[in-house]
């Protein structure tokens, strides 16, 4: 008898073991397991502009949501990482896994291309950093490249632009002013 109990203990033991090490298994083929929801930031291939100061306040203040930075950029995916904050390559495993989870794409402009596997519900917060004085999208009026590069855009993209973007806009007269280009 005492020897079943013994093999039941050490069975019990080998379980718990197996429980926790095919957690970290599962947490790490799938960041975000820990349920935060997953915010993507970019702005091109740098880290600058207003997505990177709501990504440095989010990760400070925050700590309900996971940000992470993703871009084309070793370089600046290195930097962002030594700076003690999460980055990726938008080609990487991490990158791939993150990128269907995303609740929100945090960018600086209207973005001509996303991550192939983002999310198609995902919002897109649109921190464009323009000012009253500069013509954006629609009223730029330089060269049929730029008029084909938009409508592309437009046409590739128009759902996603219409029903999950959003814009941030600094005063009720940015907001007209942004409304009539």
């Amino acid at each position: 008898m005492r020897v079943n109990a013994k093999k039941k203990d050490n069975r019990n033991i080998v379980r718990k073991i197996a429980s926790k090490v095919k957690h970290r298994i599962v947490s790490f083929y799938d960041p975000v397991a820990d349920l935060r929801p997953l915010w993507l930031f970019n702005a091109g291939n740098l880290f600058s502009g207003n997505p990177k100061w709501l990504f440095v306040y989010i990760n400070k203040y925050r700590k309900d949501i996971k940000a992470v930075w993703l871009c084309d950029d070793d370089e600046t995916v290195d930097f962002i990482n030594r700076l003690g904050y999460e980055a990726h390559n938008y080609h990487s495993e991490m990158a791939y896994a993150y990128e269907p989870k995303a609740k929100v794409f945090v960018v600086e402009n209207v973005k001509e291309a996303f991550p192939v596997r983002l999310n198609p519900d995902a919002v897109i917060l649109n921190l464009f950093h323009g000012i009253g004085c500069k013509a954006i999208e629609r009223k730029v009026s330089c060269g049929f490249f730029m008029y084909e590069n938009i409508a592309k855009k437009y046409i590739r993209h128009n759902t996603r632009f219409k029903n999950n973007q959003l814009f941030l806009v600094t005063s009720p007269l940015m907001e007209k002013h942004f409304k009539e280009q």
